[in-house]
């Protein structure tokens, strides 16, 4: 909109105030007009090019094309590219671990079926390589994550008063639901703070909703934060999903795009697959025929997890987690058929998921 002066002639020094809050002052020197060339005027308006002071928030949604910030994503593998347990699954039981860090749970006593698959259409224009896409005959599941608190019961960066935005992409319309949560298995206490709410279509398959953080507190117990992508439509087609954040403030930043080496360090921290495992046994004396393995690294557990393994080769017995096991240093022991042999596991999963 066109700023509308006061008609000239004026005299000099006097002062207008434009509907952009900017204080102009005529001068009639140099054929005469508004100036905004007083200090004052402008110092509550604008920011100096060459670097000024701000006293209060700025709202702004994206520096320079891209996310303000690294780790402003409080979701670990939104864009659905590190899946350890394998690409595609079929089921019939809820709370069930797709690609990492995301479970699906199933609302309804149905078989229902999900795999990563190549981006397309809108997504893959959006900039993202994978999907999680899952169905059943209903259309009725969660996409869920369990966002990890500093401490049993301790809301840590969820403050209450603040503001945050949640967003994915997909293929069909979405709703999110919000709440404490102390496990994926829903044995501890859940206490839902978000109600399912319809998300905001945002353009290019886009969905956000941006929320205050309640009173409410989590229970002594509650070790995460629960976000839930609901699906909204009723349709019964495949649901496809990417490009899950949530972040602090009230606007959609461009998604966070990590490198891949960084987020599966994330994943480690709650699930492990390795391939072929070898367990070395060294003779210790006639009858001792235990191996003990230290599975220790850059990025220690969330806790000490728990192992499932395919199969064993070369014979024994084992393996399991030894009792001096630590988040940071997990040993595991197995016992071999002879001395001064070796026994290689197949599959081995180690599992700190909430």
């Amino acid at each position: 909109m066109a700023i509308e002066f006061p008609a000239p002639p004026q005299a000099d020094g006097t002062t207008f105030t434009a509907s952009n809050g900017v204080v102009y002052t005529y001068d009639s020197s140099g054929g005469g007009g508004w100036y905004a060339y007083n200090p004052d005027g402008l110092n509550d308006v604008y920011v100096n090019i060459d670097g000024d002071t701000m006293t209060g928030d700025l709202t702004v949604p994206s520096l320079n094309g891209g996310p303000l910030a690294g780790f402003r994503n409080q979701i670990i593998n939104g864009a659905m590219n590190v899946v350890q347990r394998g690409a595609a699954g079929e089921t019939g039981v809820s709370r069930v671990y797709t690609t990492d860090r995301w479970y699906v749970h199933n609302d309804v006593a149905q078989t229902y079926t999900w795999d990563q698959i190549n981006a397309t259409g809108d997504l893959l224009a959006a900039g993202f390589a994978k999907v999680l896409r899952v169905r059943n005959a209903s259309a009725v599941y969660q996409f869920r994550q369990l966002i990890e608190l500093p401490a049993a019961g301790q809301r840590g960066q969820f403050v209450e008063g603040s503001t945050w935005t949640v967003s994915c992409y997909s293929t069909a319309p979405m709703s999110v639901q919000i709440g404490w949560r102390a496990d994926s298995e829903g044995v501890g206490i859940v206490t839902n703070i978000i109600p399912a709410t319809a998300m905001t279509a945002a353009g290019g398959s886009r969905y956000t909703y941006t929320f205050t953080m309640p009173a409410t507190a989590p229970d002594v117990t509650a070790l995460a934060l629960e976000v839930s992508f609901l699906r909204t439509d009723g349709a019964t087609s495949a649901t496809q999903i990417t490009g899950c954040q949530l972040e602090p403030g009230p606007v959609a930043t461009p998604f966070e795009h990590r490198p891949i080496s960084t987020e599966l360090q994330l994943c480690y921290r709650y699930f492990r697959k390795l391939g072929r495992t070898h367990f070395y046994y060294v003779n210790k004396d006639a009858t001792d025929k235990l191996a003990l393995v230290n599975f220790s690294g850059t990025q220690p557990f969330r806790a000490v997890p728990s192992i499932t393994w395919d199969s064993l080769g070369n014979g024994g017995a084992g393996p399991s987690v030894s009792g001096n096991s630590t988040p940071a240093s997990v040993y595991l022991t197995i016992t071999p058929t002879s001395n001064n042999s070796a026994v290689h596991v197949n599959g081995l999963e180690l599992d700190a998921e909430l």
